[in-house]
C-alpha cells in the first residue's frame, strides 16, 4: 500500500510540474504576443480572442510581419484568420502613423482591453469569425482615432491676427 502511494505521489506529483510548466509557457506567450504560436504547438484549439493577442502583446517586428503577411511561424495558418490579422495589423501601422503615437500606446488604449473584453465573452463552442473581430477592432480604432482627434489641442492664436484689420472677416 506504502509502495503504491509513493507512486502514486510521483505521478501527481510530474502532473503538476508539467502543468505549472504549461502555465508559465502560457503565461509568457499571452505577455509576448505569442500565445496562438503556443496553443498551436500544443495542438489545441486557438480561441477568439488570442487571435489578435500578437496584435495586443507583440512588438514592431511582429505587427510588420502579420501586415506584410509574413508572419515568423506559422501561427495563423486558417486563410481568413491570417487575411483578418494582415488587414488589422495594417489598420493598427495606419492609426499610428496618423495619431503619432508609439504601438505600445496603441496597445494599452485600443487593443488590449479589446482583448480583454473578447476573454470575458461566454464561449458556447461557436466562437466570434474573423469578420466580427475586424468590425471590432476597426471600431475601436476609429473611436480612438477620433478621440485622439478630439483631445488634440488646438493651436494657438496669436495676437497679431487678432490685431491686424486685414485679418478681419467682417463685412463693412
Amino acid at each position: 500500500m506504502v509502495e503504491m502511494a509513493r507512486f502514486f505521489g510521483r505521478f501527481s506529483g510530474r502532473r503538476v510540474a508539467r502543468q505549472c510548466e504549461q502555465l508559465v509557457d502560457e503565461s509568457a506567450g499571452f505577455v509576448m504576443g505569442r500565445l496562438p504560436v503556443r496553443l498551436a504547438e500544443d495542438h489545441r484549439p486557438i480561441p477568439t480572442w488570442a487571435r489578435i493577442n500578437p496584435l495586443a502583446h507583440g512588438d514592431e517586428t511582429t505587427l510588420h510581419e502579420i501586415a506584410d503577411g509574413k508572419p515568423s511561424d506559422q501561427t495563423f495558418s486558417e486563410r481568413e484568420w491570417m487575411r483578418a490579422l494582415n488587414y488589422l495589423a495594417s489598420e493598427v501601422e495606419l492609426s499610428r502613423a496618423h495619431a503619432g503615437v508609439t504601438l505600445l500606446e496603441i496597445q494599452r488604449e485600443v487593443l488590449i482591453p479589446l482583448e480583454l473584453s473578447l476573454v470575458k465573452e461566454p464561449c458556447d463552442g461557436v466562437g466570434t469569425g474573423p469578420r466580427d473581430v475586424v468590425r471590432s477592432v476597426v471600431h475601436a480604432l476609429e473611436k480612438y482615432r477620433s478621440g485622439w482627434l478630439l483631445a488634440k489641442p488646438s493651436p494657438p492664436v496669436s495676437r497679431q491676427d487678432d490685431e491686424d484689420p486685414s485679418r478681419s472677416h467682417r463685412v463693412a
